[in-house]
């Protein structure tokens, strides 16, 4: 025998279930809204960066030496930065020297170095021109770090400030006792830290060249070394060569001559000419520039996290709205049935 609900209690169990797949079709919606408004949040934080790497002081900059008292001319002194790598904030570094000595050996072993802000990686790259020219004429080609002619190559990290050195300590003579006068110096290093990030996709490349080594540096090397001051060479020059697919924004203080090398832009400064080590402890150059694929990554980003925030908060406020709505006259409706 089959007894069926009085009508009003039918009516009252149906609109209790209409009422609670209402709220959870509402509690589903504020999920979404949710989720949209975080992941929207987390887009548009994540083009917000902080600085990759601190500017040095006046005292971490770029400082070439050789040993004390052996340089009669110093000819050529050139940095050369390029193959900037933003996703690694590296950049490579090629230091050519030329000077000469004399014919008379005040001591068998030269020492050629440089201070290197941040930190770099070792060993250096020996490459042409890399000659040792003999008074005779005769000439040597070392390739690398362990060639008989290389008698040490060192490198360490100052622990009280920013920097880097390296130096090698090269063999003056021959088997035959015959002095090497002229030295034709090339050493490539990988510069680390080299970039400050100025925001998702601007950063800052500086070079700063410093006039004296760090006192600490200094008392580390076991040989009286001298720095070589830019303004003492015949030509010294800084040349730096921009990443591919970014856009130059500030070049400060303006390159002297620019120069397309394979239809790449290179900025040339002549560094004798702001070399001033009487007045200054050191002078800087600096290039800012947008990565544009990162430009056009950041703005994809944005317009994304927008259309999130645009869809994810107006959901989730008008979805807990009706969430408490529908709870406030199911309660209501309670609180009548019962009276």
């Amino acid at each position: 025998m089959r007894y069926a609900l009085p009508q009003s209690a039918a009516r009252k169990s149906r609109r209790s279930v209409r009422q609670c797949v209402l709220v959870l079709v509402w509690i589903t919606i504020l999920l979404i809204g949710l989720y949209f408004a975080k992941s929207g949040h987390e887009l548009s934080s994540s083009v917000v960066a902080s600085p990759v790497s601190p500017q040095p002081t006046e005292s971490e900059g770029f400082v070439p030496f050789v040993s004390w008292g052996v340089v009669e001319e110093l000819s050529l002194l050139r940095l050369f930065v390029d193959r900037i790598d933003v996703n690694t904030s590296s950049a490579r570094v090629t230091m050519l020297l030329r000077f000469s000595t004399g014919t008379v050996a005040s001591q068998g072993v030269i020492v050629v170095g440089i201070q290197i802000p941040h930190e770099f990686s070792y060993p250096p790259i020996f490459g042409p021109p890399f000659d040792l020219t003999a008074a005779n004429g005769t000439t040597e080609t070392p390739a690398a770090c362990g060639h008989p002619r290389i008698l040490e190559c060192a490198s360490a990290k100052d622990a009280t400030a920013d920097v880097s050195y390296f130096y090698v300590v090269i063999n003056r003579t021959s088997g035959s006792k015959t002095v090497f006068t002229l030295f034709d110096l090339n050493m490539t290093f990988q510069w680390q830290n080299s970039l400050v990030r100025k925001s998702y996709e601007a950063y800052e490349l500086v070079v700063q060249l410093s006039f004296n080594l760090r006192p600490t540096v200094k008392r580390e090397i076991p040989y009286e070394v001298r720095e070589l001051w830019p303004d003492s060479a015949k030509e010294s020059k800084l040349s730096v060569h921009m990443p591919p697919n970014s856009t130059v924004t500030v070049v400060t203080p303006p390159a002297d001559s620019y120069t397309y090398v394979n239809g790449s832009l290179w900025h040339i400064w002549d560094t004798r000419l702001r070399s001033d080590p009487d007045r200054f402890a050191s002078t800087a150059f600096s290039i800012q520039f947008l990565m544009n694929d990162l430009a056009a990554d950041k703005e994809r980003r944005l317009f994304e996290a927008g259309w999130r925030l645009g869809a994810g908060i107006p959901m989730a406020i008008s979805s807990g709205g009706e969430i408490a709505r529908t709870i406030a006259l199911r309660r209501k409706r309670t609180q009548i049935l019962t009276r």
